[in-house]
């Protein structure tokens, strides 16, 4: 026999019983629905308290916005005042939003801000330069493309077409190694999973990248030398925030020779001067 909480299961031919593991099935179910349940209430509560502003709101109001318990009400706002999602507000009973979720809300409007301006830059850019111009953000080990123009002299670039939503391996692209070496932790994490060739150029050994991003942080800038494409190279700057952290990049990319790579000093220093203005219009700072 097994225990009650095991699924056994009867062989046919041989009428033996086999136990096939733990019936969690149902469980995992009730604790699902218990976790969503709690979300629900702490989104709801803080959806009150955020009625409320700075002065704060007092249990009671939140209860009677919310339909809850003032029991239950007490026994979440603990946990959230923990969180650093609600706070207490003065000394007579009332909460208000707590830091974090002013960080938060702060991060979402800048980068929000980014996105938006990031298309007049490329476009000015690009027409600066006669060049390829992208801005792009870091997402889950890619760099994914999110304004992009091109300039007089971009027509004939060969390659993958560069278009809004594309995306590229970190390791492999100039923006991606920008955001890699302006982010240990981030660096670390990518370096767990093989370093795939795109061509014969691609950096593949661990070491060799956590070497050039050293040289990216003091360089300022972050090179693509025929790594993800044959014939093409890039190169690329950051856009600060205003938590001193890069949130994006700002590149130009052009054909070149296989085992050339030829930037023009009046190129790259416009490419900085406006990925420096960029961050500025958005409250951004870099780090010295």
């Amino acid at each position: 026999m097994f225990p009650a909480d095991w699924l056994g299961v009867r062989l046919p031919q041989s009428g033996r019983t086999i136990c096939l593991g733990r019936a969690t099935v149902q469980t995992d179910c009730v604790e699902r629905d218990e976790g969503l349940a709690t979300l629900r209430i702490a989104v709801d509560l803080l959806l009150a308290i955020g009625t409320a502003g700075v002065a704060g709101i007092r249990v009671a109001e939140v209860c009677r916005q919310t339909g809850y318990p003032q029991r239950t009400v007490y026994r979440h706002l603990k946990s959230l005042c923990e969180l650093g999602l609600a706070e207490p507000a003065g000394s007579r009973g009332a909460y208000r939003l707590g830091p974090v979720v002013e960080s938060l809300a702060v991060r979402t409007s800048r980068q929000r801000e980014f996105l938006e301006r990031s298309v007049d830059y490329v476009d000015v850019l690009a027409d600066q330069t006669g060049l390829l111009v992208h801005c792009t953000v870091l997402d889950q080990g890619s760099v994914v493309t999110v304004a992009v123009a091109q300039g007089a002299n971009a027509t004939d670039q060969k390659g993958p077409r560069v278009v809004v939503g594309s995306r590229r391996p970190a390791h492999a692209s100039a923006s991606g190694k920008l955001f890699l070496a302006h982010s240990p932790t981030a660096l670390e994490a990518y370096l767990a999973r093989p370093l795939t060739a795109l061509t014969r150029r691609t950096i593949t050994d661990p070491n060799q990248l956590r070497r050039e991003s050293v040289d990216v942080v003091k360089k300022g800038y972050a090179t693509d030398r025929h790594e993800y494409e044959v014939g093409i190279c890039c190169v690329a700057v950051p856009v600060w925030g205003a938590t001193k952290r890069v949130i994006g990049g700002m590149s130009i990319s052009w054909p070149e020779k296989e085992g050339q790579f030829n930037i023009a000093h009046k190129q790259l220093n416009l490419l900085q001067e406006a990925a420096s203005a960029f961050s500025k219009s958005i409250g951004g700072e870099r780090i010295e």
